[in-house]
């Protein structure tokens, strides 16, 4: 009796409703949302227009008021209906197992269990079992894709209605059929795992499985997605060995690279393996769609994990046995980036160039002809950084001259100029940082292309006028500018710095060198120290200037003239200390309040 009444409950539900019929699709989906009042008045509805539906609406009635627990209720419409129907008819049967769970849940059993069996004896039970089977699969695949437009999927409860479809009982390849939707229903859930556990445990349960190789490969694709890349080979490879001619076997083929994380794996290891795996599948099924995809997948995985030189390999050997004119056009791309991305400027701008030769139309044109100028531009920032600055200012000036719209021209003529001064060369780099603030006259870099000028007539020129003009130009651009702000408080404030002096060996002189700025003389104090007692204390000679001296008398003072002495300038000095005596000395410098 409990048993009958489980399996007929869900064979009751669906009431062999086409799914197609959207007003009982309607009325079915509302009382999935236990919308019960809204789903019989629209069952009333349908049942008043007569039809074809009209039986089924009823058959919902009942079923909707049964589950709502309004069991007399329920028996009312089932009778009703078996006063208008035959009572052998799909209907009638239907009524019938209705009326029987009425009974039984009312304490009835002897009557539930003479309607029950009545109502069995007139099925035909694997023909209309697996009719039911099918309309369940049908409402399940109107819910997983939905075709009423702006319909959302719901796979959660696609799966509970083909879970309901399996447990009616199907064999065979409906049986296998239902499986492998309640998976990929799973699957939709991002429930990647679970489905693929799912499926493999189906068919260690399930003798005579008719669709062996769909069940490995979904489950190996599950497996895969989830992250469970090992258990995922092991599928897969069965398959291929199990059947090798089977139309999915070079899915499988490939989705084992996949397995490895290939086009993005997580190490050299997992490269390496998937790599060998792709190229297996290609050798084994060169005719697969999915075959040229794989090609470059090999260069995607290489790039990556940041192998440069294995995925220019790998494009090279591409680009050598042809393809496709997409992935040629991609591979040509691409080996551009690769070739930047190993520091080939040159190449990679020549790359690039043949790229924009034989593919205008490919979709990367614009990234090409930017990555062209990037490359112009990188070559010159690595000659900075090398120092190299001949042709530091040689690459500079050309990417200027080059690209003279560019956002990082202005940037490149100042870097030329810088460049030509650090060779020395003082009015190339003027020339260069004049047409900067000519070409370029409210740019940031402007603004440091003049107080470049600035340091150049101050320090070459020792012209403080012309110098302190171009930092006043600097300011003018950018009123923030703290070097030119700088530099031109230098210019006014008194100032002393001293090198840091090397340790003079015995015969040598000891020789200072200082700069000062509007000091016309420098004191000069010479302290001796003892250097028994200092290293008693002491493991170097960083503590020496912290000594205290204030109450100490210098061993021997000096004053010294600043040699060429120009008010603003800046004046380079070297002076020779009178030191004969070999030993451990502290030197203390001041002029105009100042002391180092």
């Amino acid at each position: 009796m409990k048993t009958h009444g489980i399996g007929l409950a869900m064979l009751l539900l669906t009431a062999a409703v086409d799914a197609s019929s959207a007003p009982l699709h309607d009325a079915l989906l509302a009382m999935a949302n236990g919308e019960t009042d809204s789903a019989i008045a629209q069952l009333d509805r349908i049942a008043a227009r007569g039809g074809t539906d009209a039986a089924t609406a009823v058959l919902l009635k009942g079923r909707a008021q049964f589950v709502a627990g309004r069991h007399e209720a329920c028996a009312k419409t089932y009778r009703a209906l078996l006063q208008q129907v035959a009572p052998q008819s799909p209907a009638g049967i239907k009524a019938q197992f209705g009326l029987a769970e009425c009974d039984a849940v009312a304490g009835r059993f002897r009557e539930a269990e003479q309607r029950f069996s009545a109502a069995l004896e007139q099925l035909t039970s694997a023909q209309r079992r697996d009719e039911m089977v099918r309309r369940f699969v049908k409402l399940g695949d109107g819910l997983l894709a939905p075709n009423d437009v702006g319909a959302s999927p719901d796979p959660r409860r696609a799966e509970k209605i083909y879970r309901a479809a399996l447990d009616l009982g199907a064999e065979g390849a409906l049986r296998d059929e239902v499986a492998l939707k309640i998976g990929r229903s799973m699957a939709r859930q991002k429930r990647h795992s679970e489905a693929g556990q799912f499926l493999v445990e189906y068919v260690e349960k399930t003798p005579e499985v008719t669709r062996q190789p769909d069940f490995w490969y979904r489950a190996g694709r599950y497996f895969v997605t989830g992250g469970q890349g090992a258990q995922a080979r092991r599928l897969l490879r069965d398959l291929l060995a199990g059947y090798p001619r089977s139309p999915l076997a070079p899915k499988a083929s490939y989705w084992i690279a996949r397995s490895f994380g290939i086009p993005e794996p997580k190490d050299g290891a997992a490269l390496a393996r998937g790599t060998a795996a792709l190229e297996d599948y290609v050798r084994r099924f060169p005719k697969d769609k999915r075959v040229e995809k794989a090609r470059l997948e090999v260069v995607q995985a290489a790039m990556h994990l940041k192998r440069y030189g294995q995925a220019e390999q790998a494009l090279r050997t591409y680009l050598a046995a042809g393809g496709p004119e997409e992935n040629v056009a991609r591979a040509r791309f691409l080996l551009g980036e690769c070739l930047a991305k190993q520091g080939r400027w040159r190449e990679a701008a020549r790359g690039w160039l043949d790229y924009l030769k034989r593919h205008a139309a490919h979709g990367s044109w614009l990234q090409a002809q930017q990555g062209i100028e990037e490359m112009a531009f990188a070559e010159a920032e690595a000659m900075l950084k090398s120092r190299k600055w001949a042709d530091a200012a040689k690459v500079c000036r050309r990417y200027a001259e080059k690209y003279p719209a560019a956002a990082r021209a202005p940037r490149a003529l100042l870097e030329a100029g810088r460049a030509e001064a650090e060779q020395g060369h003082h009015q190339q780099a003027l020339e260069v940082l004049r047409t900067l603030t000519a070409k370029f006259p409210q740019t940031p870099e402007a603004a440091d292309g003049w107080c470049e000028i600035g340091r150049l007539r101050e320090e070459r020129d020792r012209d403080v006028a012309q110098a302190r003009a171009a930092y006043r130009k600097a300011l003018a651009i950018d009123a923030g500018h703290a070097r030119a702000t700088q530099r031109l408080d230098d210019l006014e404030r008194p100032s002393l710095v001293v090198d840091r002096p090397h340790t003079t060996r015995v015969g040598q002189k000891p020789v200072l060198t200082w700069y000062a700025r509007n000091l016309e003389q420098v004191d000069v104090r010479i302290y001796r120290v003892d250097a028994a007692d200092y290293f008693r204390d002491h493991r170097d000679l960083e503590g020496l200037a912290d000594l205290d001296i204030a109450l100490c008398t210098p061993d021997r003072s000096l004053t010294v003239p600043v040699a060429g002495y120009r008010k603003h300038l800046r004046i380079e000095q070297k002076v020779t200390l009178p030191i004969a005596e070999p030993g451990l000395y502290l030197v203390s410098l001041g002029g105009n309040n100042l002391e180092v």
